[in-house]
């Protein structure tokens, strides 16, 4: 062949394929993408239906009276209730954990507030004064599957001076799941700690920094026959925050796989008030890299807790220093202004 004559290239069938190819991997992404986002939707819309409680048509015994509660609309507070279950012949619908999460959406300060189990109140509905925990049984006495938390919140408030946005239930158990799903938590345990009676065995965490297993978890949360429930509030809130810088350092809200799991988790534990779009603004002032836990309050029998110990009919119980609850409604309204 002369140097001169054009130099035809013969079509190449293999870039065809391999455009072809691409396209058929391109759609196929596609496809999985869409079925992947649209099972993400109904699996959240799912678990907000067997999660969120119906509060319409509420009868006056769970309302707030809100006129006499302080509400500012660049504060949210939510109530979060432990309690052990149903299914748990020993009072497994009195609240172990009575916590009060305060979040200032302008600067993104946190506040935790524990209100202990034995405070002696007046609960709407019951003809007596009785323990606080006591609200959330009563409250699913009157109103099965709801009542709990409505009525703890009203009680809540009367004690605390603000006004509850939202709360919800979770059974211990949960504590558990979720540290099995974030493959343990790290704890600062600021001295030994041992629960010789409560359990099979004679629980011991040592003190110091401890990367703590499920069950591990589960039992520094909820043990509380060798110390005080003022110190178990404490550990209850050591342990939430150990959860939460859990999730953001393993980047949890990126791994759909992750969000699968704490779904079913959450649709198995959890009762809330909290509707979708308040869901989401929640988890949107969650991510927020500003967000930071300024106070942890437990209100006790300290010269600064508040409370003082008595009984009455024989039963140890907690009352408000001064015979009221101005001294802590100041003190929770007030939280942010230092």
């Amino acid at each position: 062949m002369s140097s001169l004559e054009p130099n035809f290239q013969e079509p190449q069938p293999e870039i065809k394929l391999s455009s072809s190819l691409g396209k058929r991997i391109l759609g196929f992404l596609l496809l999985v993408t869409i079925i992947g986002f649209s099972l993400f939707v109904f699996k959240t819309a799912r678990t907000l239906g067997v999660i969120t409680i119906n509060s319409s048509g509420k009868s006056e015994i769970f309302i707030q009276k809100e006129k006499e509660l302080y509400r500012d609309p660049d504060r949210i507070n939510i109530l979060l209730l432990g309690i052990r279950g149903a299914d748990d012949p020993n009072g497994g619908l009195l609240a172990d954990m009575i916590m009060l999460v305060s979040i200032n959406k302008k600067d993104g300060r946190v506040a935790l507030i524990s209100v202990p189990r034995d405070l002696y109140v007046d609960i709407p509905g019951h003809d007596k004064k009785e323990r606080i925990n006591f609200a959330y049984a009563k409250g699913e006495e009157l109103q099965y599957g709801g009542g709990g938390v409505l009525l703890s919140k009203r009680v809540v408030s009367g004690v605390t001076g603000v006004y509850i946005d939202h709360a919800a239930s979770v059974d211990f158990i949960v504590f558990k799941e979720v540290v099995e799903e974030l493959g343990g938590i790290d704890v600062y345990v600021p001295q030994d700690f041992r629960e010789p009676t409560q359990w099979t065995y004679e629980f011991f965490v040592p003190k110091g920094w401890n990367h703590m297993d499920p069950e591990t978890a589960l039992y520094y949360v909820r043990s509380r026959f060798s110390t005080s429930d003022f110190d178990r509030a404490r550990r209850q809130q050591d342990i939430l925050l150990a959860i939460k810088d859990r999730l953001f350092s393993l980047g949890v809200l990126a791994n759909p796989t992750k969000i699968f799991n704490f779904l079913d988790i959450i649709g198995r534990h959890v009762k809330t008030d909290m509707d979708t779009g308040a869901i989401k603004d929640l988890i949107k002032l969650a991510t927020k890299k500003d967000l930071e836990i300024v106070t942890r309050k437990v209100l006790d029998t300290t010269e600064d807790g508040f409370l003082y110990t008595t009984t009455i009919g024989g039963a140890y119980v907690l009352l408000p220093a001064g015979g009221s609850f101005d001294a802590i409604q100041n003190y929770v309204i007030n939280i942010f202004e230092e």
